[in-house]
């Protein structure tokens, strides 16, 4: 059997393609020389499950399938499923793909596959969703922005831990919630609310901790103004007491793609470009679920804006999951000196590989 198992879900952009294709081709190519994989070649999305889709709940299920030599999938199970209801979601529009047989040696030949299925929410929706709440709220002579337009984000004084689901038992998946929220001109957090998450439990326990939170208010100009964040709240059940903020409230769990115009590339080959200094730096924490066995490695891209602060951050390798987390959330709390071109302070891509020593 072809195995396929690609990285669980996590909530940056809530976002989920079918990702079979590439996922069986690519297995199938490094361990079957001579063996061409079956190919979709027609797909049907899976329905969100209504109770998961009123929850704000995403997530995903692996499903294993025979491809006959008619390309037709046969014997179906479900291998995985990040929650219950998605299991048979996930069959059922399985059971209706299509394929091109397997090659074995130019002959059609059956083959035991497994189909990855997301269950997301498009950025569109999640969009939309943002803007008509924002309709429901009281009118205010304080601008409202997003966490890009402000100069200064909001700043987290008052912290409170979210208290770890009990129905989630060790060896579970890490999980996420998203939360949205509007922290007010007096740094109070208002319009608190799940875009996704992927249990109920998470979501819950992330709206409780963030109810008790106090901000210093973001500004604009010297202004204090009404800001828009999302909060990626992340859980892991081999660490419960670990549960928090994946990167600091405000910063944007995204990086733009490095040739979009408004950012340059830290290259220091660029004639006029002073590249950003560190000012302050926050260490990463070997995480204790992973065990402290090995020196490991995790690398983040950042935009860092034109005041020096970290706007956008994503790890874009690790050695594992739980470094990866780490990883970003250390380095969303850095500061630096701007960058500059010509002498004008500009935002920048950047990259940083961080080291994991478990010795310390």
């Amino acid at each position: 059997m072809i195995s396929v198992r690609p990285a669980r879900l996590t909530l940056c952009l809530a976002s989920w393609l079918l990702s079979a294709l590439a996922a069986i081709a690519g297995a199938a190519a490094a361990k079957n020389e001579g063996l061409i994989p079956p190919r979709p070649i027609e797909r049907i999305a899976p329905e969100h499950p209504a109770a998961l889709l009123a929850q704000r709940v995403v997530g995903d299920a692996d499903i294993l399938i025979t491809v006959d030599t008619e390309g037709i999938p046969r014997d179906l199970k479900v291998e995985f499923a990040s929650m219950p209801e998605f299991g048979p979601a996930a069959l059922a529009a399985v059971a209706r793909w299509k394929f091109s047989p397997a090659l074995r040696d130019g002959k059609p030949a059956p083959l035991r596959i497994r189909v990855p299925i997301g269950f997301g929410f498009p950025d569109a929706e999640i969009e939309q969703f943002e803007r008509e709440r924002s309709k429901t709220l009281p009118p205010s002579t304080y601008p409202t922005l997003s966490a890009e337009e402000v100069d200064t984000l909001p700043e987290l004084t008052k912290e409170a831990k979210p208290k770890f689901p009990p129905q989630i038992k060790a060896g579970d998946p890490m999980g996420e919630a998203l939360i949205g929220l509007l922290v007010d001109e007096t740094g109070e957090p208002r319009d608190i609310h799940t875009i996704s998450t992927t249990h109920p439990a998470y979501a819950e326990a992330s709206l409780q901790a963030i109810r008790r939170w106090k901000f210093k208010p973001g500004q604009l100009k010297g202004q204090a103004v009404r800001t828009q964040l999302r909060v990626i709240m992340n859980f892991t059940p081999d660490d419960p007491e670990n549960a928090g903020p994946r990167v600091k409230p405000g910063v944007v769990h995204y990086v733009p793609e490095r040739d979009e115009a408004r950012f340059r590339d830290a290259d220091p080959s660029q004639t006029g470009l002073e590249l950003p200094q560190p000012i302050s730096r926050k260490p990463p924490v070997y995480p204790r679920a992973a065990g402290r066995s090995s020196v490991r490695r995790a690398t983040v891209d950042m935009v860092i804006n034109e005041y020096g602060v970290v706007t956008h951050v994503r790890c874009s390798s690790s050695d594992h999951p739980y470094f990866a987390v780490e990883a970003e959330r250390a380095v969303s709390y850095w500061r630096f000196t701007p960058a500059r071109y010509n002498g004008v302070p500009i935002a920048i891509h950047a990259r940083q590989v961080m080291i994991f020593d478990p010795k310390g």
